[in-house]
Order: structure tokens, then sequence, then C-alpha cells
């Protein structure tokens, strides 16, 4: 037999081998910090619209200028987090093609960690705010009193200037925190993935 011969009868085929086209039909398991990452701002924006409810209830019941203009500053907050919680979430392409897999990967990541980084950022500034409403409409909520008639003894002031202190900087460790233990968790599959894709040459 000749040796041309015997060469092209091993020759492998691959006609019949179907395309790859996506990340899912690469590895399935690479695309799922993108899921987890779209499942988890869903998840977060249901929290803020609970949140969102319980302040508009607020403002409707409790008809006093101080609290409403608190809980108001706090409302317009909340809601800027939503909106920007969507607009992240909208971004988030979870069908991502091989040939641009490494790109969205960064895109995401980079993104993700942005968003992070400002809604810490913005709290730090809004969380006395939320803090003072919050403790009024307590006080005003608890004695039946109008916040005036609250506010009257000293030691309500003294309470007050220690909630608007004490209270922010644990708001901002715990939503710290929390995000960590929940978005941070994403972060470091998509590092992990990113550095496997790197260091496979895909870059």
């Amino acid at each position: 037999m000749d040796i041309e011969q015997i060469w092209k009868g091993h020759q492998p085929e691959t006609a019949g081998l179907p395309e790859v086209q996506g990340i899912a039909q690469l590895k399935p398991e690479q695309n799922s910090p993108l899921k987890r990452m779209k499942k988890l701002l869903i998840q977060n924006m249901v929290g803020v619209g609970i949140c969102i409810g319980m302040y508009v209830c607020i403002l409707y019941f409790f008809n006093y200028w101080q609290i409403r203009a608190l809980i108001g500053i706090t409302l317009l907050f909340t809601l800027w987090g939503l909106l920007s919680a969507r607009q992240l979430y909208r971004s988030v392409d979870d069908d991502v093609l091989a040939d641009n897999l490494l790109a969205e990967l960064k895109r995401n990541r980079n993104a993700l960690n942005s968003w992070m980084r400002i809604q810490m950022r913005v709290s730090a500034i809004i969380y006395p705010f939320s803090a003072a409403g919050g403790y009024l409409w307590g006080g005003v909520f608890a004695s039946g009193k109008d916040v005036t008639t609250f506010m009257d003894k000293p030691s309500a002031w003294w309470v007050l200037i220690a909630c608007v202190i004490i209270l922010p900087p644990l708001g901002y460790m715990a939503g710290k925190w929390m995000f960590n233990k929940s978005f941070g968790k994403v972060i470091a599959q998509l590092d992990t993935n990113i550095g496997n894709l790197v260091v496979g040459g895909t870059e």
C-alpha cells in the first residue's frame, strides 16, 4: 500500500463537527458568572423596590416636613440605585460569542466594580439623612407625638446626634459586606475565567 494512501486514511474528519458559536457551546460553566450577576441584580432591584414602597408609605402617612425632607432625600437615592441597577442588568449579555468572550468578561467585571464603588460612595453621603429621618419617623410612630413635641427634650437631640454619627459608618460597613458577600463572588469567578482565557492564549 502506498504511504500517501495510508496517511490520507488516517486524516481526522471534521466536516461533521458543529462550529462553536458561543460560550455556551465552548464551556457552559464560563457563562455562569454572567447569569449569576443578572440574578443578583434582579434580587437587588426587588429589595430596592420594597424599600421604595416603604418610603412612599412613610411620606404619605406622616405629614411632617422634617420627616418628608429626610426620607425624600433617601427615596431619591433609592430610586437612582434602582435605575442604575436596571441599567447594569440590561448591559449584561449572558449569551456571549466565543470570539468576543474575553472582552465581554472584562467589560462586565469592570462595570460591576464601578457600579459597586459608585453605590458605596453615594450611600456614604445619604446615610446621615437616612439615619436622621429614620430616627424621627420611629420616634413619632412610637410616641404618637408630632416631631416638635417629640424633639422638645434635650435627650432626644442627643440621641439624634448619636444616630447621625454612629449609624452611617455601621450602615456603610454593612453595605460593603453585603456587596462583597454577593457580588464579590461573581467578580472572583469573572477574574478566574479571564485568567484562564488569558493563559489559554485566547487574548
